[in-house]
């Protein structure tokens, strides 16, 4: 059996020493961080050679991003005089890439399923030529869907709460054929827009759209394989809160890509690495290996040239239901918008397109 007791209040006589040794200390601790010394660490100035890009089945317009980056900066560079192309080693032609613009390149052809591609990138001053790892991919019966819902979390009494977030619920199914292999890459994004108002006699309206995503943030990852029996898995997917652009037209928009298994380990270091959560648990952080190599004696290139499957899911929101359509006004007469976007020329706002998404309905 064991004892308890009450804590004794600290008599009042004391009460004002306790408040001197807590000012004191606090004293003592701030003129401890006047003593911290700066240090002036080296800005990182490493030259790093990188390749981002696939090679994307049934697609006749192929892009890739080739260039270097310096330290940490974000800005990449292109590397003059380089030569790019990829092989079709089953049927031996040869496609170039043509730099369209800084360090983005781009071809004409339509890849096909079951052929091997290999990336070949010469430069100016190394005698041989850097290769990919040859890769390809067959064709699997994948089937990607999804539906929109307020996004939940658990409160402290371990009850699902509704949040004024929407998500998508995603499903990733197998079809009637072999059992699925490789890995799946689902990102989201909002597309949505607005129709600005005439504000005068020669101003027509218009309506302009606007793209949000971010491609810094790790995309989900799908081992195909471990969707067994069941033959589907269901998950949420990317959140997105509830205001001013879901008032007119906004879509959720999921984007994915099928890799063979041999871009797993790659694609897992990479998200690892940009969404670390900071505590004991996570993974360890190893070598993301890519595929491109080169001579020996020169530098490597970063990156992982493969072939993948895209294809796009599209849930407008107008379509879901009403606790996630948010706000059915006009926006610009329903309620002002933010700062910096405007009612009488929408061309004027950041960001704004005025061409519709060719992937929307």
């Amino acid at each position: 059996m064991g004892l308890t007791t009450t804590p004794r209040r600290a008599p009042v006589r004391n009460r004002g020493r306790i408040g001197v040794y807590a000012a004191a200390l606090l004293l003592a601790v701030v003129a401890a961080a006047g003593c911290v010394k700066e240090l002036d660490l080296p800005t990182p100035t490493q030259s790093t050679t990188f390749v981002d890009g696939a090679v994307i089945v049934d697609s006749a317009v192929q892009r890739l991003r080739f260039g270097f980056t310096v330290g940490l900066g974000q800005r990449a560079f292109p590397i003059p005089e380089a030569e790019i192309e990829v092989v079709n080693l089953s049927t031996g032609e040869r496609y170039p890439y043509l730099n369209v613009g800084e360090v983005n390149y781009r071809a004409a052809f339509t890849p096909g399923y079951g052929e091997a591609y290999q990336l070949v990138i010469r430069l100016p001053d190394v005698a041989q030529p850097y290769r990919s790892r040859p890769d390809s991919l067959e064709p699997a019966a994948l089937t990607l869907s999804g539906v929109l819902a307020r996004q939940t979390r658990l409160n402290r009494d371990g009850i699902a709460v509704e949040r004024a977030y929407i998500t998508a619920r995603t499903t990733v199914g197998r079809g009637v054929g072999a059992p699925l292999s490789g890995v799946l890459t689902v990102r989201q994004s909002l597309v949505w827009a607005y129709a600005d108002v005439n504000c005068g006699p020669f101003d027509p309206s218009r309506i302009c759209y606007f793209v949000e995503g971010n491609e810094e943030e790790p995309s989900r990852l799908i081992d195909l394989t471990t969707i067994g029996s069941a033959g589907a898995t269901t998950f949420e997917q990317g959140a997105e809160f509830i205001d001013y652009r879901v008032a007119e037209q906004a879509y959720f928009v999921l984007a994915s890509r099928r890799y063979s298994a041999a871009a797993g380990r790659y694609l897992s270091t990479y998200n690892v690495a940009l969404a670390p959560s900071g505590t004991p648990f996570d993974e360890r952080l190893l070598p993301a290996v890519g595929n491109v190599e080169g001579p020996a004696e020169a530098p490597g290139i970063l990156g992982y040239f493969g072939v993948a499957e895209a294809r796009i899911v599209v849930l407008p929101v107008n379509d879901a239901p009403a606790g996630v359509r948010g706000f059915p006004n006009s926006l610009c007469s329903g309620f002002p918008l933010p700062t910096g976007f405007d009612c009488c020329e929408c061309l004027r706002s950041p960001g704004a397109l005025a061409e519709k998404p060719s992937y929307l309905p």
